[in-house]
């Protein structure tokens, strides 16, 4: 079963789905806070069934070589990691917060852009760390003004490792110039870049070296994973651990900021 609902009616469709025996793809987020998201754990546990949250950037070419890359050492000791996903949503600055429907209401959307968008580099910097989070800050804006919430938000973690992670997006400007969709430093040098284009740059040098992945749609990946997790009953690469765990790092920056 694909649960492509609006955020409210997560919970409710995964927990009849895990009753029916179903197995789920569910889109972002999981559900609305923590409580929901024991339920869900609880039901799926039960149920038995294969759980994977649509975290789709995880299966974009970059993505999925640069967690090669950094596992296999090339970059050495991680020590920082950036992601981001930010764009100027003509909808929400023209038509405000009616023109968003269900998303323009924090009691259905769960929050501001943060919960929406912002789960998008909030799964990579977590799926790229090699530590889990134990400390989270954040600065939350309404630049456009037309939110109840934040349109806008800049997010800081400290891994379990030492490591330092930050997540800037927004639904109020584009990606600044000249950075990128992923961005991780080590001691042997650093890794970044964005949609088909990955960059190495060593320690000591002064030209990166370029690699270009051409690759399927990360959506149809995503739903090939999907379906051979079920035939081939292994867990998926982004499961409800990480669904629960992005969920947790969000509430807890969006809670810190205020």
């Amino acid at each position: 079963m694909d649960i492509c609902l609006p955020h409210h009616l997560h919970r409710p469709a995964i927990l009849d789905a895990a009753r029916l025996k179903k197995h789920i793809l569910c889109e972002k987020p999981l559900c609305l806070n923590m409580k929901e998201a024991g339920e869900i754990t609880a039901a799926i546990k039960k149920a038995g069934v294969v759980f994977m949250s649509a975290h789709n950037q995880l299966f974009d070419p970059i993505v999925q070589k640069a967690k090669q890359l950094v596992d296999s050492g090339l970059i050495g000791k991680v020590s920082y990691i950036r992601t981001q996903d930010c764009f100027y949503l003509t909808p929400l600055a023209v038509g405000g917060r009616k023109a968003m429907g269900w998303r323009g209401n924090v009691e259905t959307q769960g929050g501001g852009e943060l919960i929406d968008t912002g789960y998008h580099p909030s799964y990579l910097l977590l799926y790229l760390a090699s530590s889990p989070a134990v400390e989270v800050s954040a600065a939350l804006g309404n630049f456009l003004g037309q939110l109840q919430a934040e349109d806008t938000a800049a997010v800081n973690v400290k891994f379990k490792d030492g490591a330092i992670g930050q997540i800037l997006t927004s639904w109020a400007f584009p990606s600044p110039v000249g950075a990128h969709q992923i961005h991780l430093i080590g001691t042997k040098g650093q890794l970044y870049g964005s949609y088909k284009d990955l960059y190495f740059m060593p320690l000591g040098f002064s030209e990166p070296a370029h690699l270009h992945i051409e690759g399927p749609d990360c959506f149809r990946t995503e739903v090939e994973h999907f379906a051979d997790c079920i035939l081939q009953k292994k867990e998926p690469i982004p499961n409800l651990k990480q669904a629960v765990d992005v969920l947790e790092l969000i509430l807890k920056a969006t809670k810190r900021a205020k």
